[in-house]
C-alpha cells in the first residue's frame, strides 16, 4: 500500500512529511536504519546486519507501495529520514490473514517529539484500512518509553519471551508481545 504525502508538524516547530518511501528513498533509508540501530539496544539489529544494497532496498520498498496487505511510512525532515513504520501480515493463511505484525524505529535526535505517536496512529489506521483485526508487536522489557506509547494507543501486553533478545554486553533483554485489537 502506498500512503500519499501528508504534511506534518512535529512539537519544537519542525515541519515534516509524511509518506511512503518510493525506491529513489532506497540510500536514505539505508542511512537511516543503519544508524538508529546503533543508536539503541532496544531494535532487532546492529548496523552492520543492515546488509541490503540499494537496489534489493528499493525493490522492497517498491514491493511494499504495490501490496494490499503491507505498508512502510517514513517521516522526512531537516533533510533525511527521522523514523519509520510498517505493517506486515503474520501469514497468508486463511487461519492468521487476520493478524498483522507492526515495527517502528525513530532516530534518538527526534525521540519526544510525536513522532512515534504520528507514525503509529497512522500505522493501525491503515492496518484497518488493510482489513486487518489485530495488530501485535514485540518491544525490548527495558524500553519502558516504547511500551508506554503502545499502552497510550491501546495496546495490552499477551506474554514475554525471557532472553529474547542477546546482547553483545552478554546480556539478555526480555521480549513483551503486546496487541491491539482493532
Amino acid at each position: 500500500m502506498r500512503f500519499p504525502a501528508q504534511e506534518i508538524t512535529l512539537s519544537g516547530g519542525l515541519l515534516c512529511t509524511l509518506r511512503s518511501p518510493e525506491p529513489e528513498d532506497a540510500a536514505a533509508m539505508l542511512d537511516y536504519l543503519r544508524v538508529t540501530s546503533g543508536e539503541t539496544e532496544n531494535v532487532v539489529r546492529y548496523p552492520e546486519e543492515i546488509t541490503l544494497s540499494v537496489e534489493e532496498e528499493g525493490a522492497f520498498l517498491q514491493e511494499c507501495a504495490a501490496s494490499e496487505r503491507q505498508v512502510m511510512l517514513a517521516v522526512f525532515g531537516a533533510g533525511q529520514a527521522l523514523g519509520s513504520a510498517g505493517v506486515s501480515p503474520v501469514g497468508n493463511n486463511a487461519k492468521l490473514r487476520h493478524r498483522a505484525e507492526v515495527g517502528i524505529s525513530l532516530r534518538k535526535a527526534y525521540w519526544s517529539m510525536g513522532l512515534g505517536t504520528c507514525l503509529m496512529e497512522t500505522a493501525i489506521d491503515l492496518a484497518r484500512q488493510m482489513g486487518y483485526e489485530q495488530l501485535e508487536l514485540e518491544v525490548s522489557g527495558q524500553n519502558d518509553r516504547a511500551k508506554r506509547l503502545y499502552e497510550k494507543l491501546g495496546f495490552v501486553s499477551c506474554g514475554e519471551t525471557s532472553h529474547g533478545f542477546r546482547l553483545r554486553s552478554g546480556g539478555y533483554a526480555s521480549l513483551e508481545r503486546m496487541v491491539k485489537f482493532l
